[in-house]
């Protein structure tokens, strides 16, 4: 009778735990397919496939004669939007470059924010100088006001005020009371 009991108990624990365990599975299963579905978009490397992405594209743009920054001055004067877009398209990697000086990382905001003044420089461009030297003032401007209005979203990240180093004295260290 005792070996009876015994035996159901031990195929009872044995059913259980293998239950558990199933369950155990099936809910780390379900708990990895939501975190895939809900972290992914959060993830850093989306933007920086992004940042990438326009990198290369904006590669594929060349730079204009002067000549032909005359011509497309004279044609957005008369309203030209595809002229205009020409113009901006083959300065892209300028504004890259100035975002590059001003900071130390690449923030896509300050590109975008470089790009609306390169679109304004092109409205504004009369083909008397170059367009590089005409626009640079523009996108200069606007990079500067986007990090005056928030100076917070552009801190280097690596840095922390309560980690920088102060430099002490070495007779300081010698004489300090402990």
């Amino acid at each position: 009778m005792y070996i009876l009991i015994f035996i159901i108990l031990t195929i009872s624990f044995v059913y259980l735990y293998i239950k558990s365990n199933s369950k155990i599975k099936s809910a780390e299963n379900e708990f990895n397919s939501m975190e895939k579905a809900f972290l992914n978009p959060i993830n850093n490397k989306n933007k920086q496939t992004e940042l990438e992405k326009y990198l290369s594209e904006i590669q594929y743009f060349t730079l204009l004669s002067h000549e032909e920054e005359n011509n497309l001055a004279k044609d957005i004067q008369t309203g030209d939007q595809n002229s205009l877009e020409i113009l901006v398209k083959s300065h892209l990697k300028d504004v890259i470059q100035i975002v590059q000086e001003i900071s130390s990382h690449l923030h896509p905001e300050l590109i975008d924010e470089g790009n609306l003044g390169l679109i304004e420089a092109g409205k504004e461009y009369d083909g008397k100088s170059i367009f590089r030297k005409f626009a640079k003032p523009y996108v200069v401007k606007y990079i500067q006001k986007e990090l005056a209005e928030h100076p917070d979203n552009y801190k280097d990240p690596y840095v922390e005020p309560s980690k920088i180093r102060v430099r002490v004295c070495g007779t300081c260290l010698v004489n300090r009371k402990h």
